[in-house]
């Protein structure tokens, strides 16, 4: 599970040392990717799948943030993430990514696969148009539930 939007800090904020399912430390999990790997210091250093990783490149995106760098790693090896971060900071990349990494393909037998919630309407269409992006060489498909009034005024 990851909370992006939680109330902002000026400065970027990972929750260290809470225990982590099934890796046990934010250090750990962090220590686990590959040093190689991890000095090249953009997203090919992740090992996202080919169709993805064209989706964030083509985003214009070549070197991951710091809520990126630090969290992306841990999430695709199916931890739970607590994160803050100034507004811009990538926050959305930074779950949606290990998401469609993920679920990698469309599934015609199982029905919702992944759910993020928003807190309101206009934040739900951003990260809808985000994960498009994101997801756009692959044939995952997302679509927006919102509540509320209608967003056509009569």
């Amino acid at each position: 599970m990851f909370c992006p939007y939680l109330p902002t800090h000026p400065l970027f904020e990972v929750y260290v040392g809470m225990p982590l399912k099934g890796v046990g430390t934010w250090e750990e999990a962090v220590e686990r990717a590959d040093p190689k790997k991890k000095k090249s210091g953009g997203f090919q250093s992740l090992g996202l799948d080919k169709p993805l990783l064209d989706g964030v490149l083509k985003m214009g995106y070549s070197v991951p943030t710091p809520i990126q760098r630090k969290g992306i790693p841990p999430m695709m090896q199916g931890n739970d993430m607590v994160a803050m971060a100034r507004t811009g900071s990538g926050k959305t990349a930074a779950f949606a990514i290990p998401m469609i990494h993920m679920l990698k393909e469309h599934s015609k037998v199982v029905g919702i696969r992944g759910l993020i919630f928003s807190p309101t309407r206009e934040l739900a269409l951003q990260i809808l148009r985000n994960i498009r992006q994101l997801a756009r060489f692959t044939n995952l498909t997302s679509a927006p539930i919102v509540g509320g009034n209608s967003l056509v005024q009569p």
